[in-house]
């Protein structure tokens, strides 16, 4: 599938659905957040959840943007690189095909036994 950025109209192409295995290497950085409560209550650990989320966020365009402008090399960085508000509008299209809303159904042939 296909998007225009709304800024400087950028062609950016997109897978329209991801695997199983696509999400879990998604969510695999916030999974991994570490946090430990001490028997009094007192919290240790390691946390950096904004670190988690930017991997995340990164992961996804890593594994949903397929070219840029026709480009199919470093799209992470390319995404990086644009204007604001075009990175955010790639985000959020980004996010529908993480979240499943662009869920397009597969057909059947006839032969493969569901009618």
């Amino acid at each position: 599938m296909q998007i225009i950025t709304p800024v400087n109209k950028v062609k950016v192409e997109l897978r329209e659905w991801i695997s199983g295995r696509d999400e879990r290497d998604i969510q695999r950085p916030i999974m991994a957040v570490k946090f430990q409560l001490g028997s009094k209550g007192e919290g240790s650990g390691e946390i950096n959840v904004g670190e988690a989320t930017e991997q995340s966020k990164n992961i996804a365009v890593q594994k949903v943007v397929l070219s840029v402008d026709g480009k199919t090399e470093n799209v992470l960085d390319l995404v990086l690189d644009m204007h604001k508000q075009d990175f955010e509008f790639v985000l959020k299209e980004v996010d529908k095909v993480v979240g499943g809303d662009f869920i397009k159904p597969v057909s059947k042939k006839p032969d493969d036994g569901i009618q």
